[in-house]
């Protein structure tokens, strides 16, 4: 590890970590949480039945939305210093970027889940903000099932974002690394994380998290990511 990450790191645990953080613990209260909102989705998306096509319209479009909002708040709120939402930036682009480069995207210490895992309460507000953006409008025209789709569709973006940004700093040893690294597509999805922490990309490329559906459409996919070395 080279000195300048060196320094951020210990300087990040002394002075940013809160005392009584536990990584175990956030990634359990992270699970629990999605587990309670994704049964209820379903729940409320089948309430009268078997859940009508609609329902899985509103699904299928809450994850498009989802792919469009990641894509939008991490290049244009987390890597741009805008008014209000200046935290937001100094969060991402200053705290995890300093944490994080292209050589070292890895650290095998469990209180560094802080940097990598949501708060739970962050997953909390998350899903009440697009619920009340989304939920109105669909009770009225489609009905509960609809909503509880579109619901479901987003406990699963918050989800697999929460699940793959951890992987992609998750030291290779541990069994979930080793599992996720024997698939290809999850390798590209790694390396196009990395890339994206190439000092000289991470305000250009790689803005996508999860599946870099934007990326692709907006010409912002890091083609570094499309050489997959030997595992």
């Amino acid at each position: 590890m080279n000195d300048p990450i060196e320094r951020y790191r210990a300087n990040y645990r002394s002075e940013i970590l809160p005392r009584r953080y536990d990584g175990r613990a956030n990634v359990r209260n992270n699970a629990l949480v999605y587990a309670a909102l994704a049964v209820a989705s379903a729940l409320a998306m089948g309430s009268m039945g078997r859940p009508a096509r609609a329902a899985w319209i509103a699904l299928a479009a809450s994850l498009l939305v989802f792919n469009l909002f990641e894509y939008a708040y991490h290049r244009w709120v987390s890597h741009r210093r805008q008014p209000g939402l200046r935290r937001s930036y100094q969060r991402h682009a200053g705290e995890h970027h300093g944490f994080f480069d292209a050589a070292n995207m890895t650290s095998p210490r469990m209180e560094d889940y802080h940097i990598t895992v949501h708060p739970t309460g962050t997953i909390v507000a998350y899903f009440i903000a697009f619920n009340l953006a989304f939920a109105p409008p669909l009770l009225w025209l489609w009905g509960l099932p609809a909503a509880g789709g579109f619901a479901l569709g987003i406990a699963l973006s918050l989800l697999q974002l929460d699940l793959l940004h951890f992987y992609y700093h998750l030291a290779p040893s541990t069994p979930m690394c080793r599992f996720f690294d024997r698939f290809g597509y999850m390798r590209l999805l790694k390396r196009m994380h990395a890339a994206h922490h190439d000092r000289r990309l991470m305000a250009s490329h790689g803005f996508n998290i999860t599946h870099p559906l934007c990326d692709f459409l907006l010409g912002t996919f890091p083609k570094e990511a499309l050489r997959d070395g030997p595992r």
